[in-house]
């Protein structure tokens, strides 16, 4: 019984998430996909994160231009 009450509103959100999901796409996720594809943003989170050192990065940013 108290698993059936929480089914339903479940069901339903569920149900309205992707009505609205279909309706109008996030341009979040768009966006996040092209910054991921820019080359020289990506070069400079590693570096930030420091995957990279600052000759790595200056090398690399030359190749990619």
């Amino acid at each position: 019984m108290i698993l059936m009450m929480l089914l339903w509103p479940l069901l339903i959100a569920a149900g309205i998430f992707l009505i609205l999901l279909a309706v109008n796409p996030s341009q979040k996720w768009r966006e996040g996909a092209a910054q991921a594809a820019n080359p020289i943003e990506v070069l400079k989170r590693r570096y930030a994160r420091g995957e990279i050192d600052r000759v790595e990065f200056e090398t690399t940013k030359q190749a990619i231009k």
